[in-house]
């Protein structure tokens, strides 16, 4: 909600308990939903008044049942609108926010451990805004965020591991979700892994962030390649491979290369799948397993020009 983060009253680490006071706010949006309220509800008793007016005209026959029908809609429509603020307003409460004018309290709504407070004191919010992060010390995990290609691949996921920053030991992780993200117009695949020892998910409340080395299983059609073989071909990583069909077609007593020449080369376009070490992962139906693959000598050229005509603008 718009808003501002007065103080913290709980710092990263700490293990809290449900109601314990997260922050004290200012809240124009509590003031705002506070005053609509009063003034719907000061609208829905003058019309209830009018209602119970236009009936006892009705019954004298000053008022027809088209204006006690328009003037019934008026009044469900007002308290529509109240239910639906009131509502508004007992979410914010069940997440633990309480008050009035201008100071409100957040208190946690649940149990558990401060892992992140990503709003300073004296921050300004808005709706979009993360605050503060509470997690279950049981159920701790890591994101990280990876290509679409790989993500379709996580049914193949054969180990992942997690180098805390500084740490010469590894936790093994296991995948839990993926979930699609969307900020500022912009989609992100976020994907989770939780320790698969619990005992070890402690160490992950130092934020201090790492490197997660994922593997995945390879399906049909993977390739390790030398990095040098792929180039991008309007922007689409390629390998040049030798043209098995020019050198099988071409005559015995005719050669078709010099000294300084490459023989007849093809290209195929790739999916980069992944890297290890120095290699690279490619996918693809096009290769073959023997096919030879160039990673030096080779290069394209693409060219530009403009046709100029005395008649042109």
């Amino acid at each position: 909600m718009d808003g501002q983060i007065l103080n913290w009253q709980i710092k990263q680490g700490d293990l809290i308990k449900t109601g314990t006071t997260l922050a004290e706010l200012r809240l124009s949006e509590m003031l705002d939903l506070e005053a609509n309220i009063k003034q719907i509800q000061q609208q829905i008793t003058q019309q209830t008044q009018y209602v119970e007016l236009i009936k006892r005209q009705r019954k004298s026959g000053v008022a027809d049942e088209r204006q006690l029908q328009e003037a019934q809609l008026t009044l469900a429509s007002l308290q529509n609108q109240s239910n639906a603020l009131t509502q508004q307003k007992s979410g914010r409460n069940r997440l633990g926010i309480k008050g009035g004018g201008q100071q409100w309290t957040w208190s946690s709504p649940y149990a558990g451990r401060v892992s992140e407070i990503s709003c300073a004191s004296g921050a300004m919010l808005s709706p979009q805004d993360r605050c503060v992060r509470l997690v279950d010390e049981n159920s701790l995990w890591i994101e990280t965020q990876l290509p679409q290609r790989l993500v379709d691949q996580l049914d193949s996921l054969y180990q992942a591991q997690f180098w805390p920053k500084g740490s010469q030991k590894s936790i093994d992780l296991e995948f839990m979700r993926r979930a699609v993200e969307i900020n500022q117009g912009q989609g992100t695949i976020t994907v989770y892994f939780r320790p698969k020892d619990q005992s070890q998910a402690i160490h992950l409340l130092s934020n201090q962030g790492g490197k997660v080395r994922i593997d995945i299983k390879a399906p049909d059609d993977t390739y390790e390649l030398p990095k040098q073989a792929l180039t991008l071909i309007d922007g689409m990583p390629s390998v040049f491979v030798e043209d098995q069909k020019k050198i099988q077609n071409q005559n015995p007593n005719e050669d078709i290369t010099t000294k300084n020449d490459l023989p007849p080369i093809e290209l195929i376009q790739v999916d980069l799948v992944g890297e290890i070490d120095q290699k690279i992962i490619v996918h693809s139906k096009q290769l073959q397993a023997g096919m030879k693959v160039f990673d030096r000598g080779v290069f394209s050229i693409k060219t530009h020009y403009l046709l100029h005509r005395e008649d042109a603008p």
